[in-house]
């Protein structure tokens, strides 16, 4: 079957795209990955023709859009809801709010969402590093091929849940388990990817060293919940620790974590570290610009 085909492509494209990027930071695969998610959903949408339930999707994956879009509005509006405003950056309104994201934006509203908590145990470089980096993700111009890698995948997925359902046969339902699986891997390259480029907006203005203690300081306070006091993270959040991790980094086991099924939209803390502190960092500490 052809989506299967395009389902190994899919797969390829998205490790190569993101070994890529993480090694010279060009997206020259991304076109590719695109192309590979796209012969893939048209693979899917015939075969649904043929099996009868084009007419599903017809329905059910607009329906799907739009319900994300309204709860992604309804949470931002809930935020906004007793958020203190802070300041703007680039013309977007930064807001402390009460939340258990540590931090997070919302492209149809021009705000910012910072947690409390958060803004507690960071200092005033580190907190300025997060906003730069949520700030990044709107105004990096990759937003718009994770977009499209976003809306073609989770079409695939849509296609192949419906195959599935649809199937005259066992072996044509196992058959759509490949199309999930490279749509997951595509979603968490694309994410990866889109991760690491909107950290370069806090590396860009000298804030690579703190936006990493940021990292180490939101990982500890999910893992250690209440345990996690101001002195702990003071002591896990060093220099010392920013290196130590870049050194751990191992760009094969990432890999494999991107190969594996799983829904991580966030890179390894050693990987986003790695590379701010030894190919952003510099870049911009050094940089006749």
């Amino acid at each position: 079957m052809l989506w299967i085909a395009a389902g190994i492509a899919v797969v390829v494209s998205s490790l190569a795209s993101y070994a890529a990027f993480l090694a010279v930071g060009s997206y020259a695969l991304t076109p590719l990955l695109v192309a590979s998610l796209a012969l893939q959903s048209y693979s899917l949408l015939r075969a649904s023709w043929g099996a009868g339930c084009i007419e599903v999707i017809a329905i059910a994956y607009p329906a799907g859009l739009a319900l994300s879009v309204v709860t992604a509005l309804v949470r931002a509006r809930i935020l906004a809801r007793g958020a203190t405003e802070i300041g703007v950056v680039g013309g977007v309104r930064v807001y402390l709010c009460s939340s258990r994201t540590a931090a997070s934006t919302f492209f149809p509203m021009s705000s910012i969402f910072v947690s409390r908590a958060l803004a507690y145990v960071l200092s005033d470089r580190e907190l300025k590093a997060v906003i730069l980096h949520e700030y990044g993700h709107r105004s990096s111009p990759y937003r718009f091929a994770n977009l499209a890698i976003a809306v073609l995948a989770t079409l695939c997925i849509a296609a192949s849940i419906a195959l599935a359902i649809a199937g005259p046969s066992i072996e044509f339902a196992l058959s759509a388990v490949m199309p999930i699986y490279s749509s997951l891997v595509a979603l968490k390259c694309s994410s990866w990817i889109f991760e690491h480029v909107a950290d370069e907006a806090a590396a860009r203005a000298g804030l690579g060293v703190e936006l990493c203690t940021s990292l180490i300081k939101v990982y500890a306070c999910s893992r250690l919940g209440k345990l996690c006091s101001p002195e702990v993270l003071e002591a896990v959040a060093s220099p010392r620790s920013v290196a130590t991790l870049a050194q751990g980094f191992s760009p094969l086991k990432t890999l494999i974590l991107l190969a594996l099924p799983t829904p991580w939209l966030h890179p390894p803390l050693e990987a986003r570290v790695w590379r701010v502190t030894t190919r952003l960092t510099r870049y911009y500490l050094y940089s006749p610009a």
